[in-house]
């Protein structure tokens, strides 16, 4: 209203369009045989996603893959991020499962295996690009791969 902008859509619709067009999407190597192979497992697959955009928005980008997932969880929408252990209980406290049966998978050493690992979880680094771990951080009980598709070699 203050700058005198009109549209023709909701907002909903709007912010999922924006997301679109100010996000560089790439799926991970493998990702949807490693989901699929995941799911037959009957594994719940949570996705915890630091994001501005509400989770209607996350659900709208993940496109082809929303079948995989049992649950989106969007920080925006909870006030909390990763690293932070508050993000990650959510996730957690959407099933009932022993977190000795939880695998934590992320891509950022600092977000989502120091995050993780901080939730006394077992974390899954997909480092793709041989990024240098922070080794100021204190870190336990991680894997690191580089290909998605080790996780089905490890019969994950």
């Amino acid at each position: 209203e203050t700058f005198n902008l009109s549209y023709d859509i909701s907002l909903e619709e709007l912010e999922v369009k924006f997301a679109f067009e100010s996000c560089d999407i790439t799926k991970v190597n493998n990702v949807k045989e490693v989901l699929e192979h995941v799911k037959s497992k009957n594994y719940k697959i949570v996705v915890l996603s630091n994001t501005c955009f509400s989770r209607k928005a996350i659900v709208a980008m993940l496109d082809d893959l929303n079948q995989y997932f049992d649950e989106v969880i969007a920080s925006s929408e909870f006030m909390v991020r990763k690293p932070y252990e508050a993000f990650f209980e959510l996730g957690i406290s959407k099933f009932d499962i022993s977190r000795d049966n939880i695998y934590y998978i992320g891509n950022d050493y600092y977000f989502d295996i120091y995050g993780s690992s901080r939730a006394n979880l077992k974390s899954v680094w997909l480092n793709e690009n041989n990024k240098e771990k922070n080794n100021n951080l204190k870190v336990s009980n991680y894997i690191e791969i580089n290909d998605f598709i080790q996780l089905i070699e490890m019969d994950f």
